[in-house]
């Protein structure tokens, strides 16, 4: 039995221009109510309702273009002469499969009138074309989705208006001008790469919280500016940082999270639901989003990015990369005043240092009680800083990579003159299994006591009561997170003096570490960043 619907093609290009207009509101209204959001005094975050709104609108999107594409093959199909119209003008449906027309009434010329729905011509390319086998179904669905975007877009738009906003965080093409003082410039990042500008950057994410580091001396009075979202490795690896930063400025804490590549969590759609004028990435997320693709992802979107590095290589990438902070947050003036300061503690130090003889051997162990035991860096990181200062860093010789782990024998034969541990406020933290220590007590909330005793109980690890290092009184702690910050300077000062005591007598790390909160800090000096048994 041969079956025809009827189709209002005018009234579906209406219903369908309909459901892209809701779609295009909702994504509108939501961009505008992030935007202005990230500017409240308390922002509360929206990625979550972000991305459900962004999920509905792409669905909605996708039923359109559907319903448009079946609309345009109805059309063509119809066109293409499937209907015939009598001498009388009547139009008419072609027998379908050599079916017989149904008995109905009959014109002048004896045949019979088509109606309205056999007008539109062969049904079996009317219904591929998803016009309509349960109408009533399908107009229910439309209307389910037309009111689900209109919720989505409704309770947007009612704080946008209160706020007086518009689009883009309440500027203006021309305002945002203005701000960037109306001139394009360049930034090249640690990759060589060259990067371009038209105007200063107004909202900016951060790959890693920790970028904050450098934030803090750059704007000490509001390092947040701008940054409209980050990781969340700073509250994990330096919670007490991070207390202090929120003590001091309460809405770090309100700032959307996004997540990270390494865990395969971040994705290139929850970055542009922020609308970045620039997001600023690691080394370290660079190459693990080389592997994942999502660098390739990056730039098939257009989405600009910059590349720092105070992690694999501190010795060189330090002052490349302070200086790229300064340029994109629009803080050159104050980048210049820390590279001065850094390379008045720094370059003294290296200088005095190439000449250093004999060179101590020293075991750099990374993160003990966190980490696998013995775990250190060669030829990187602060394994790189021990050279720079003048000591051996036994894993050089040992270590085929950047990092790894070496035996309790390897160390033991290689007698190292001084142990270096790093560590942290992690209290929190789960310790390794395999580790037969705790961590390393050091930051804003650690004491000389607290310090010292965590330095001690390393002499736990089976087989590192061999070393003589401990008895000696030749182990030292320093702060995990001068590995991954400008704050590296403190490192070179302390592992100068510690390697090589006569050379260095003059050096004041920690005197160095108060007056560099005081100048550039917004809160005091306070808790144990470098100690020693």
């Amino acid at each position: 039995m041969m079956a025809y619907v009827f189709l209002d093609p005018d009234a579906l290009q209406t219903l369908i221009d309909g459901l892209k207009g809701y779609a295009t509101t909702a994504i509108t209204n939501r961009d505008d109510a992030v935007n202005v959001n990230t500017y409240e005094d308390s922002p509360t975050s929206l990625t979550d309702f972000s991305d459900v709104v962004g999920l509905h609108c792409a669905s909605l999107e996708d039923e359109a273009a559907d319903l448009q594409n079946r609309l345009d093959a109805a059309r063509a199909a119809n066109e293409s002469g499937l209907t015939s119209t009598g001498a009388d003008g009547t139009a008419r449906a072609r027998p379908v499969h050599g079916a017989s027309p149904a008995a109905g009434p009959r014109n002048d010329t004896g045949r019979r009138n088509l109606t309205p729905l056999e007008q539109l011509g062969e049904p079996s390319l009317i219904f591929s074309c998803a016009v309509i086998r349960h109408p009533a179904r399908l107009q229910r669905s439309l209307m389910r989705m037309r009111r689900r975007t209109l919720l989505l877009a409704l309770p947007l738009s009612a704080p946008l208006a209160g706020c007086g906003a518009v689009s883009r965080a309440g500027k203006s093409s021309d305002d945002n001008a203005s701000a960037g003082g109306g001139s394009s410039f360049e930034v090249t990042d640690v990759l060589g790469r060259t990067v371009g500008f038209d105007s200063q950057p107004e909202k900016v994410v951060l790959g890693e919280s920790r970028h904050i580091y450098s934030l803090l001396f750059l704007n000490k009075d509001n390092p947040i500016d701008k940054v409209v979202a980050w990781g969340k490795d700073l509250q994990k690896a330096a919670p007490d940082f991070y207390d202090m930063l929120v003590g001091a400025f309460p809405a770090a804490k309100d700032i959307p999270e996004i997540g990270s590549v390494s865990n395969g969590d971040l994705s290139v759609e929850t970055l542009e639901a922020y609308q970045p004028d620039v997001v600023v990435l690691t080394l370290d997320i660079y190459n693990a989003g080389q592997q994942a693709g999502f660098i390739d992802n990056l730039d098939n979107q257009g989405l600009r990015y910059v590349v720092t590095d105070f992690r694999r290589d501190p010795v060189n990438n330090t002052e490349t990369s302070v200086k790229l902070l300064g340029d994109t947050m629009d803080r050159r003036d104050d980048a210049q005043a820390f590279l001065d300061f850094y390379h008045e503690q720094v370059d003294p130090v290296v200088g005095r240092a190439s000449s250093a003889d004999p060179r101590p051997t020293t075991f750099l162990w990374r993160a003990p009680g966190l980490n696998d035991p013995c775990s250190t860096y060669a030829k990187a990181n602060l394994g790189a800083v021990i050279t720079a200062t003048g000591g051996t860093n036994i894993a050089d010789s040992l270590l085929s990579g950047e990092e790894g782990v070496l035996t309790v024998e390897q160390i033991i034969e290689s007698a190292p003159r001084n142990i270096i541990a790093t560590g942290g406020e992690w209290g929190a933290q789960k310790l390794k299994d395999t580790a037969k220590t705790s961590y390393v007590h050091l930051g804003y909330e650690a004491d000389e006591d607290s310090a010292k005793a965590s330095l001690a109980q390393l002499k736990d690890q089976p087989g590192l009561e061999q070393v003589e290092a401990f008895d000696e009184g030749r182990v030292f702690g320093v702060y995990h997170q001068f590995y991954d910050a400008p704050f590296n300077f403190i490192a070179y000062l302390a592992f100068a003096k510690w390697q090589n005591p006569d050379l260095f007598s003059d050096l004041d790390p920690e005197g160095v570490w108060d007056d560099f909160h005081d100048k550039y800090m917004p809160w005091e000096s306070q808790g144990v960043f470098i100690t020693g048994i």
